[in-house]
């Protein structure tokens, strides 16, 4: 039998009776229990906060190779344009948070006429962690006047597109807004 006494600030385990000479797995055990009683004590008895966990309702079957590779085309004015980046990135759904994000310079070597290749992969993970991804993406093409993807200013033109994780067949269009014209159209998956 055991008796926990609160003496000010700590509590104390007392062993009574044929017991109290417990081999020390039992102690131990008794230890823990005696902690995380203290710790509810000490939360005034409501449940310790748990670390988020996030779930993907539709995450992507293991093995899925985890990139999102295409091409944006820029039409118009856009496609004259010598300054200003490229910008594309992939977020979850129901989030406007980039998990994978890399900019393209406009005057990129890789630029062939009016078109940047681009491809995204775990290496360009924003956060610290990767997460784990759901079959279904957002993927987000974006023209930056100023070239910095931290800001966004009136000259910037964006599409977007779900995708599949795993896709290398993503296409964007890209124009700035002509009266006759959307500002953005999405041609999307070949």
């Amino acid at each position: 039998m055991y008796e926990v006494v609160h003496t000010g600030s700590f509590l104390t385990m007392i062993a009574h009776g044929p017991l109290a000479h417990d081999t020390p797995r039992m102690l131990l055990r008794s230890c823990i229990k005696l902690s995380i009683l203290a710790l509810c004590v000490s939360c005034g008895g409501s449940n310790p906060p748990q670390p988020k966990v996030e779930l993907q309702a539709d995450p992507v079957d293991p093995g899925t190779l985890i990139v999102f590779t295409g091409q944006v085309f820029l039409e118009g004015s856009l496609g004259h344009e010598t300054n200003g980046s490229i910008v594309v990135s992939v977020r979850f759904p129901a989030t406007n948070v980039p998990v994978l994000q890399r900019s393209y310079e406009v005057s990129d070597p890789w630029r062939t006429g009016n078109s940047i290749q681009f491809g995204l992969s775990p290496a360009d993970k924003v956060g610290e962690q990767l997460p784990v991804f759901a079959r279904n993406m957002i993927v987000v093409a974006r023209f930056d006047a100023d070239g910095n993807p931290l800001t966004r200013g009136p000259g910037d033109v964006e599409a977007m597109t779900a995708s599949k994780t795993g896709a290398t067949d993503i296409a964007f269009v890209l124009r700035r807004q002509d009266p006759d014209l959307p500002q953005a159209s999405v041609v999307g998956d070949k």
